[in-house]
């Protein structure tokens, strides 16, 4: 039981950090742009898709300029992808990423049940615009 999780909470701390870095490395590739644009958006999806450990298993919404949550939907969201941001001014870039999770469930005396439930993890990086429009 304890070894089931560990191995299943070090799955999350890795796709934490992974979220995390592709998320600000988004970010700081939209800032040197001047924009969040589609081209950023499906780099920072390829990149979810084949670094998480779940990845290819999610369907993606790219499309977004708001967080919220749709169980298997990884969402990547920020600032409108048709907004040129003039330089000074902050780019924001955000993710939500579900994540699958056994925990274990007691029912009664001496009967555990492996139960999977989804969590999210979030995202959010902001970056100052480094192009003069």
């Amino acid at each position: 039981m304890m070894f089931l999780f560990i191995i299943e909470s070090s799955f999350i701390m890795y796709d934490f950090a992974v979220v995390n870095y592709f998320t600000s490395t988004a970010a700081e590739k939209a800032a040197m742009e001047g924009s969040f644009n589609d081209a950023t958006r499906q780099s920072l999806q390829t990149n979810l898709r084949n670094w998480t450990s779940n990845g290819k298993t999610y369907s993606f919404n790219t499309s977004g300029t708001s967080a919220y949550y749709a169980p298997g939907v990884v969402v990547v969201y920020g600032t409108d992808k048709n907004t040129r941001v003039q330089r000074g001014n902050d780019i924001q870039v955000g993710v939500v990423y579900p994540v699958r999770f056994k925990t274990f469930i007691v029912r009664g005396t001496f009967q555990w049940v492996v139960e999977q439930t989804e969590l999210t993890l979030k995202a959010w990086a902001v970056s100052s615009s480094e192009k003069y429009i």
